[in-house]
């Protein structure tokens, strides 16, 4: 449980428990001297009243009788600190005592009764009787009383308890508040590093107020400018490789066209006039490998629009935007299966430059197929609209109600392609599981100013 706590709360919990047991050691080192000093002041006390009785007796002995010095001896003493006198009139049985002087009274304020019975030494008590030769007129008692001694130690372990309460709960807030502000710098490398971790690498800590940390952050921050000089030089590569693939494609698109389309077309052409030659001669042999070389003419031209198609969609450029993912949709729904399709394309996408139209039809094509491939859904959702009125950016949004991409699952050369080929171009792409089940492709494609038609 203690792992979980922030570094803070440790430090606030060791101090915690280190400054209790430091005020429990103490409370007991008091408890014990207070207990010593007690029981040596009440029996330095007891043997002070005894000499004192034994003083007063003598000094009225030598003008009284003895029943009158019985008499008159609670008048002539007090009560001394520390110690009770009772004196036992044994002619009459009376028990008297002598008065408190009134620099002892305590108000009737008196220490808790598990203090005092913390401190108080056992209770002692001496007897002088008065006697004259055989005869004994009366007895003086003297009783320990420590209670007096325990009320004052009781007061100022009162005041240095409320002292010490008030000092530890400062000392802990001051230094959560401490501790909690001298890291605060980690908590901002920390949020650095989780923007870095998301592409922004723009993202910087400054100077910060902890010397200790200030050169950390400064190498943190050293981190961040290297890391957006790497990302600005591989994006940089990036799009120039996607220029060279999308250049290369055109080409080879163009090669199949100009090159394979006549002589695919000739070839028909030849087919078709050998078929009818044969079939007025009555060449039934000869008719059949015309129709042959026809059907073969046929695939071969099937096959060739459908790369040219997969290259460079002949209709980029020359429709708007809307209606080339429109056809791409219609194309992709016909080898869905029992696939559920949806679209919310907004008509207003036109015609852009050919690499931002490009980007965004790559994107829909790879997202549509990899839910065809891969995520077993029965329905799929595809959003395709500007995200503002100016028509700046491009959103495009593909929904699926599959089994999802784990946390765990490597991304895919298809996905990597798709992030690369939006950050080739300015533009941002995410993938995240939905809950329920299904996933979710967002992408941001920048339009250049003035591209749109």
């Amino acid at each position: 449980m203690i792992g979980r706590l922030p570094l803070s709360w440790r430090v606030a919990l060791l101090v915690a428990v280190t400054g209790a047991v430091v005020l429990l050691l103490s409370a007991v080192a008091m408890v014990i001297n207070a207990r010593t000093a007690i029981k040596l002041e009440v029996e330095a006390n007891r043997g002070l009243a005894r000499d004192y009785v034994i003083a007063a007796v003598g000094s009225l002995m030598r003008e009284n009788t003895p029943e009158a010095v019985v008499t008159f001896l609670p008048g002539a003493l007090y009560q001394p600190r520390h110690a009770r006198i009772t004196v036992v009139d044994r002619t009459t049985g009376l028990t008297h005592f002598p008065e408190v002087p009134s620099t002892a009274e305590r108000d009737g304020e008196e220490a808790p009764r598990w203090f005092r019975r913390l401190l108080a030494p056992p209770i002692q008590q001496v007897v002088l009787p008065i006697q004259v030769g055989p005869r004994i007129y009366g007895d003086v008692l003297i009783t320990s009383d420590p209670f007096d001694e325990i009320f004052e130690v009781w007061q100022d372990f009162r005041t240095l308890s409320v002292i010490g309460a008030l000092a530890y709960a400062l000392t802990l807030v001051a230094l959560v508040v401490v501790v909690t502000r001298t890291l605060r710098p980690l908590n901002q490398m920390a949020d650095v590093l989780a923007r870095l971790e998301t592409g922004d690498y723009a993202a910087r800590i400054g100077s910060v107020s902890v010397p200790d940390l200030d050169r950390l952050a400064g190498h943190v921050d050293q981190l961040a400018v290297a890391l957006e000089h790497t990302m600005g030089e591989k994006d940089a590569l990036t799009r120039k490789l996607v220029t060279v693939q999308d250049e290369e494609r055109r080409s080879v698109a163009r090669e199949l066209h100009d090159e394979f389309g006549p002589c695919l077309f000739g070839l028909r052409v030849e087919a078709r006039a050998i078929l009818e030659e044969a079939e007025r001669s009555n060449a039934a042999k000869q008719v059949g490998h015309a129709r042959s070389i026809l059907e073969v003419v046929e695939q071969i031209q099937a096959a060739n629009r459908a790369l040219l198609g997969r290259l460079r969609p002949m209709t980029i450029g020359q429709l708007p935007l809307s209606q080339v993912l429109e056809d791409l949709l219609e194309s992709l729904a016909g080898i869905g299966g029992e696939m559920t399709w949806s679209r919310d394309l907004s008509p207003e996408l036109g015609v852009h430059d050919e690499t931002t139209d490009l980007t965004a039809y790559r994107i829909v094509q790879e997202a549509a197929t990899n839910v065809l491939r891969h995520a077993g859904a029965s329905r799929i959702h595809v959003e395709a609209r500007y995200t503002d009125a100016c028509g700046q950016r491009i959103a495009i949004r593909v929904t699926d109600d599959g089994k999802g991409i784990e946390p765990s699952h490597a991304t895919g050369a298809g996905l990597q392609g798709m992030k690369e080929r939006a950050r080739s171009v300015g533009g941002c792409l995410s993938v995240r599981s939905v809950a329920g089940g299904g996933s979710t492709i967002e992408a941001q494609i920048p339009v250049a100013s003035g591209s749109a038609v």
